[in-house]
């Protein structure tokens, strides 16, 4: 990075038949951007040129990439002229200069700032554009956000360009606990994606960090700190949270095998909605009237209130005739019907992140695995962990600006 201290002169002309303040007013957004874009170019050059001033007076030095000799004073380094360079910003297209020079020993030309400007090779799109272009992938499909980016930013990216960039960024998050884990929350749902015909699996684990009072209503502060999808999913996800003393998921084929060997210490427990849900789907099954299995639900939810071990069992015993329902209570009870109630019971939270998931995913195509799986892990850390998803920008590091008035 270099340092910037300077005025910045710039001259303006207006032309029109006959204006008026509605007229200028339109123009002002495409003024902005335009004298902004001017800004950055003449303050990119104008570093460039005091840095290299101070290299020349020997306040700095400078290492040549091909021959690796320091440059410091006069003599051995030479000026090369300019290279033209253009990267897309949120007020559109920044054309500027990068300074180049020569190594008096090896005769190589190079542009020596680039990287201290914060610029990557062959960058054709500035950080802070696709930020916001990530910001807003997270609700729209790449194409839509590109063309509000057009509309919005002044700039133009391809949906290809955003694609690379999301998958690069989604790699790089890192979901992170801030508080000593106490429960975990962990659902799954499936994903239109991969070679399987009902799409791959997409698991979310959840940490439970306080419930704070908002007027009439209770606010449950969360955060996320593990979700996969496709193969392994359950036991990634479980493995983030295997410190803690409390895990709550669904009923799902394999989840009480996995909780068991990644978290042996934990106390499993399973979620009671999920429960009355699953119930009044095998009474489907089984030919039950809809009002005769909305009873039958709300009678199971009333005795989980409880806690009645003894209504448990005459609840079972009732409904000893339908095979699977019976299956599923005397499967669970060791799962739900605990001595001591535990801090959570339901898996509602995480619920509704399954919800949002198939949201954004079901848009009428198949992911790849790694596409979807990328494009979530950074939905998921703007939407719960902002922390972690700060980590993945450059440092917004304060820039003053002031007007200088000038004399008429």
């Amino acid at each position: 990075m270099l340092a910037v201290n300077t005025e910045v002169h710039l001259g303006l002309k207006v032309a029109s038949p006959g204006a008026e303040l509605n007229d200028l007013a339109v123009q002002g957004r495409q003024l902005g951007a335009a004298l902004s874009r001017a800004v950055i170019a003449r303050c990119l050059w104008t570093m460039q040129e005091r840095e290299l001033g101070r290299i020349r007076v020997g306040a700095r030095e400078l290492a040549c990439p091909g021959c690796g000799v320091v440059h410091r004073g006069r003599g051995s380094l030479l000026r090369r002229g300019r290279r033209a360079r253009t990267v897309q910003t949120s007020s559109g297209p920044v054309r500027f200069a990068l300074r180049q020079v020569s190594c008096g020993w090896c005769r190589k030309t190079f542009c020596p700032f680039g990287s201290v400007l914060g610029l990557r090779p062959r960058q054709r799109v500035a950080e802070e554009l696709l930020e916001r272009l990530d910001s807003g992938v997270v609700d729209l499909s790449y194409r839509k956000t590109c063309a509000l980016g057009h509309e919005w930013l002044g700039g133009t990216v391809s949906p290809r360009t955003l694609w690379r960039e999301v998958q690069a960024r989604g790699r790089r998050v890192a979901f992170t606990r801030r508080r000593p884990l106490k429960v975990l929350l962990v659902d799954g749902t499936r994903v239109r994606a991969g070679t399987r015909l009902r799409g791959e699996a997409a698991v979310v684990g959840l940490q439970i960090e306080r419930r704070e009072p908002r007027g009439c209503r209770i606010e449950v502060r969360k955060r996320l700190i593990g979700f996969g999808v496709g193969l392994g999913a359950w036991e990634m996800v479980l493995a983030a949270g295997s410190t803690t003393p409390l895990v709550v998921t669904d009923a799902a084929s394999g989840v009480r095998e996995k909780v068991r060997a990644v978290c042996p210490q934990a106390r499993h427990q399973l979620c009671e909605w999920h429960l009355t849900h699953s119930l009044k789907h095998f009474l489907t099954l089984h030919g039950v009237r809809p009002a005769r299995r909305r009873a039958l639900a709300r009678e199971l939810a009333l005795i989980l209130g409880r806690r009645s071990w003894r209504a448990y069992a005459t609840f079972q015993e009732k409904l000893r005739q339908y095979q699977n329902v019976a299956s599923l209570l005397e499967q669970a009870a060791p799962y739900i019907m605990y001595p001591e109630p535990s801090a959570e019971r339901t898996t509602s939270i995480a619920e509704r992140e399954m919800r949002e998931i198939n949201r954004r995913t079901d848009v009428g195509v198949r992911w790849s695995v790694p596409g979807v799986r990328h494009l979530l892990r950074l939905t998921l850390a703007k939407r719960h962990n902002p922390d972690d998803y700060a980590r993945l920008w450059q440092e917004k590091r304060p820039i003053h600006w002031q007007l200088v008035p000038q004399l008429a």
